[in-house]
């Protein structure tokens, strides 16, 4: 079964899994605590997760990333009876009354990014060590709303309140530095082309509305799309309730914006579903959309939701949001049409639903399928199927002699009574 990774507004990380057969208690979520904070355990502070990043790196080796509200960030290997030990855990000095917008693992790598622009990369192990990680730093524009790490770790973008979305060389942003004189010919030149040492690409500024008039940059979520098998393209939320898609390939203005995708309160969440031209979408309503990312028409929506949610977490079997209602909930997924032109087989709708008693502000998928587990659950039984292969030969050679045994003997003669 897949297994999830969420934290909380108590700081808790909590393991749930979704099951093809219900428990005891006639449900088939499980949840399990496997962290809280002191400091929300004595009641002294609430410390939320305000990011949470997990890495798969070969079916059972899973190394996982929280980012707290008080500005520590502590790395995990999460093992196969899901408990975690800790690897790694560090400060971010930086913070004050900021917060973390985004998180992300690689092999060798820890990235976590803050609101005001301070971008961290601190090398790390995958076991247990005693010496002290390494980072780097740097500064990116501040007032930024979200993060995210490019499938491949070449590159990542990120996007905020009058910051257009942007796309950088990972290394190159850490190894670039500026000097006097690339300051000076960048304020020769316009202020929206002028890249920063290690950006590669730059969404350019939306058009003057109908009065002439600017329209702000008001971004709230972005995202990759890895199912289009490249890093090239980007999805983009808005304030304005606008969802922009990007092919960094075909120019600074989007392949495709739609409008009025939310209905309240702009773009929430947005994330890339592990189907081919699939997004889910959320605004800060209780609306929860799957939407085709070809023409941006809305497939279905999931009914029954409360609240608003604040996070989603994608799996190839099932998909799992949780919301302002302290509720998390499972979703089976409809995937869209091979022609637009189709119509859809079927809608997702809302499977299971478990309450945690706290806000669940951040959910992560940890890579696991219910192939793994069912592969090794098969080995298992052909190993059982074996030995039982065994046994029974063994019974029917054993059936055989003693057939030939009562043969033999009714073919002896029998002797004659002596008079």
């Amino acid at each position: 079964m897949p297994r999830f990774l969420v934290g909380d507004d108590l700081g808790s990380l909590k393991l749930l899994k979704h099951g093809n057969e219900p428990d005891a208690s006639g449900s088939k979520i499980q949840v399990k605590n496997v962290y809280q904070t002191e400091a929300s355990i004595q009641g002294q502070e609430r410390i939320s997760v305000q990011a949470l990043a997990a890495l798969n790196l070969d079916g059972s080796n899973v190394m996982t990333a929280a980012a707290f509200s008080d500005g520590n960030t502590r790395l995990y290997h999460l093992q196969d009876d899901d408990s975690l030990t800790l690897v790694s855990s560090w400060a971010e000095s930086r913070l004050k009354s900021n917060h973390f917008v985004g998180a992300a693992l690689s092999e060798n790598s820890v990235f976590s990014c803050t609101s005001n622009g301070i971008l961290r990369r601190t090398s790390h192990s995958q076991n247990v060590s005693n010496e002290k990680p390494t980072h780097s730093l740097r500064a990116l524009p501040t007032r930024l709303c979200d993060w995210k790490l490019a499938p491949g770790c070449n590159s990542f973008a990120y996007g905020g309140e009058e910051v257009a979305l942007s796309v950088w060389d990972t290394e190159k942003a850490f190894s670039a530095t500026s000097t006097p004189e690339d300051n000076t010919s960048a304020k020769k030149r316009k202020r929206s082309d002028a890249l920063f040492p290690g950006e590669i690409w730059r969404a350019k500024n939306p058009p003057n509305d109908s009065l002439s008039l600017r329209q702000p940059i008001r971004i709230t979520s972005i995202d990759f799309v890895p199912s289009s098998g490249s890093p090239c393209h980007i999805i983009a939320g808005t304030q304005a309730g606008d969802i922009q898609r990007y092919d960094t390939r075909s120019g600074r203005r989007p392949i495709g914006d739609w409008k009025g995708i939310a209905k309240t309160g702009g773009i929430r969440t947005l994330q890339s579903g592990c189907n081919k031209n699939e997004l889910f979408v959320t605004d800060n309503g209780s609306n929860f959309y799957s939407l085709d990312l070809r023409n941006g028409s809305i497939l279905y929506g999931y009914h029954g939701i409360a609240a608003s949610i604040t996070s989603i977490a994608a799996s190839p079997t099932v998909l799992v949001s949780g919301a302002m209602d302290q509720y998390v909930r499972t979703h089976s997924v409809s995937p869209p049409a091979a022609s637009t032109k189709e119509r859809l087989d079927g809608k997702g709708i809302v499977l299971e639903k478990h309450f945690l008693q706290c806000t669940p502000t951040r959910i992560v998928w940890d890579g696991s399928t219910s192939e793994q587990a069912a592969s090794n659950h098969n080995d298992d039984e052909e190993l059982s199927d074996a030995e039982h292969d065994v046994w029974d030969e063994l019974e029917a050679a054993s059936d055989s002699d003693s057939d030939s045994e009562a043969k033999t003997q009714s073919k002896r003669p029998k002797k004659k009574k002596a008079l």
